[in-house]
């Protein structure tokens, strides 16, 4: 298996979101999907090969993208130059205690059951060292738009029997600009990793409304580590202490 890491620079915000949520706004998610990933490299493929038809019946296509042969990973961020990963559900702290131990309750008890436990840094992500836990939290982008007509290219008031609500408020909340994330591919062949590590650069679309100034990326290829790995295991004693 060889893998490709790259990571990717955000020159806009960018809006990736779930199935949830109210129609009329759109909350991103605080990572990049790799499915997003991978539908950003195969139009970079399809602009490299522009005669090339689609077709996941391509063998070759389908070990590219469609198969599992090709693994794209999540996209995380970055800090300190490390790519940091999603805060365990199963990682809880006394209520009110930021400072207080972490405990893993999939692998223990509660130590006192008389206190008030929540989960440690709900929708953050974490960096394991020797002797403390830290955690980060995605920077978000807040803008409110208004729906326009596609005729007038304005808000105007809907007549009655037209679909549709141009001048409606709605609202994004996207990732901010500026923030860097990770990401890798794992590759069974070679092949695959000869063409895809081609494609792990410059300047990308992701994610929605990329006419609206969303979703611009920079992507960029990054030195390997020969012992590469997604996560080292570590193990998670009571004295482990969390800092934000």
């Amino acid at each position: 298996m060889q893998v490709i890491s790259y990571q990717i620079q955000l020159l806009q915000p960018v809006l990736v979101t779930g199935l949830e949520g109210d129609p009329n706004s759109a909350n991103s998610l605080h990572y990049i999907p790799g499915s997003v990933l991978r539908g950003a490299f195969l139009g970079a493929y399809q602009r490299e090969h522009p005669t090339e038809i689609i077709d996941a019946g391509n063998s070759a296509l389908r070990t590219l993208f469609f198969n599992g042969a090709t693994r794209f990973l999540n996209a995380y961020p970055v800090k300190e130059d490390t790519r940091l990963l999603p805060s365990l559900h199963s990682w809880q702290q006394v209520k009110g205690e930021e400072k207080s131990s972490v405990f893993d309750l999939s692998m223990q008890d509660k130590p006192d059951d008389s206190k008030q436990w929540k989960r440690f840094g709900r929708g953050s992500f974490f960096r394991l060292n020797a002797s403390s836990l830290s955690k980060h939290l995605v920077e978000e982008h807040i803008a409110v738009h208004t729906a326009r007509s596609r005729v007038h290219g304005r808000a105007v008031q809907a007549q009655p029997g037209q679909q549709g609500e141009s001048g409606s408020v709605f609202r994004y909340i996207s990732i901010a600009t500026g923030q860097c994330f990770q990401a890798a591919i794992l590759c069974d062949f070679d092949t695959t990793y000869q063409t895809l590590q081609s494609l792990a650069q410059g300047k990308f679309h992701i994610g929605k409304a990329s006419s609206s100034g969303y979703g611009l990326v920079a992507i960029e290829e990054l030195p390997l580590s020969p012992a590469w790995r997604e996560w080292n295991q570590t193990n998670l004693d009571d004295n482990l202490v969390s800092s934000q």
